[in-house]
């Protein structure tokens, strides 16, 4: 009987903590929002890849750490890029992983106007750590189940991104919009990712002047589940020379978040961002923030293309 209460109750913190966790959102999206948009694309290199890794709420108990890898191919003269992404992120016990290849297109309006339309399918498995689980008997056959074992699923995403020169992105994507037919799911009632639909809008100043510094803006808003969430970023930028500058970001969200983002360049195409935010509001105890440190590095910097997002 305590070994049923237990399992019960493992499976009633897990499904609390994965609606937490649902489609969790790295803080420096703004600086790559192919994160958030399969249609989102970069001309300026022929090949651009990015390393981002997430310590979630450090020293609470079962946190979340995460990492994302994401490489993105485009290629100028077909007006496409081809792309992938892996995602692997664990919660206490519970492991999951995605894999994603994407692909985008992007239709030349005019001289200064662009439009993207993108489209990802992905594969998502989730599993368990049963070191971590402590129980009576652990040659129990419930703790073994189907459910517990772990869980594959398929899922597929949409966007869609204007683009104004070099100054104005407003996207809007769906991800993961097969999680609304439960019929694809085998009976479970919870998909491994929920879908989520987000619409964004990030702009981006020119020079001051004679001064070497320039500014973005950015404001998301996304929905999952019955869960609205509001995001907004300001960044101000200096430029040392034609290849060494300097970031810094304040971002915030409705839910509480409040952070800053300090970026650099330590090539002229390699750059390092370190995040640090916390949350007043949810996860106000027990916790020293999240800390997220991202590398982005292109290849072979185009000298003429579409755009330079």
């Amino acid at each position: 009987m305590k070994r049923r209460i237990f399992l019960l109750l493992f499976l009633v913190v897990f499904l609390s903590e994965g609606k937490t966790q649902v489609n969790p959102e790295i803080y420096n999206y703004w600086e790559s929002l192919y994160y958030v948009n399969p249609a989102n694309i970069r001309f300026d290199y022929t090949a651009y890849l990015t390393l981002n890794t997430r310590a979630q709420w450090v020293d609470f108990p079962g946190a979340p750490v995460s990492a994302n890898l994401t490489a993105a191919f485009p290629v100028d003269k077909i007006r496409s890029q081809f792309a992938a992404k892996l995602f692997v992120d664990r919660i206490g016990y519970t492991n999951t992983i995605e894999f994603l290849l994407s692909y985008a297109y992007s239709l030349k309006l005019n001289r200064e106007n662009s439009l993207n339309f993108g489209v990802s399918g992905a594969l998502h498995s989730r599993t368990y750590d049963f070191s971590k689980i402590s129980a009576d008997d652990m040659l129990d056959p419930t703790i073994y189940s189907e459910k517990v074992n772990g869980l594959m699923e398929g899922n597929m995403s949409l966007g869609l991104e204007y683009n104004y020169k070099d100054m104005l992105q407003i996207g809007i994507s769906a991800r993961n919009f097969m999680s609304y037919f439960p019929a694809l799911r085998e009976k479970r009632k919870d998909p491994i990712q929920s879908a989520t639909n987000m619409l964004y809008a990030k702009y981006l100043t020119h020079y001051f002047g004679e001064s070497n510094c320039y500014m973005d803006f950015g404001a998301a808003f996304r929905q999952y589940d019955l869960r609205y969430v509001g995001d907004f970023m300001t960044s101000v930028y200096y430029d040392f020379n034609s290849s060494y500058s300097l970031q810094f970001q304040v971002f915030g969200g409705t839910v509480g978040d409040i952070g800053f983002t300090v970026g650099v360049n330590l090539l002229s195409d390699l750059k390092l961002l370190c995040s640090y935010n916390y949350n007043y509001a949810v996860v106000n105890t027990k916790s020293y923030g999240t800390f997220e440190i991202m590398l982005t590095y292109g290849f072979k910097k185009c000298p003429t293309c579409i755009n330079v997002w």
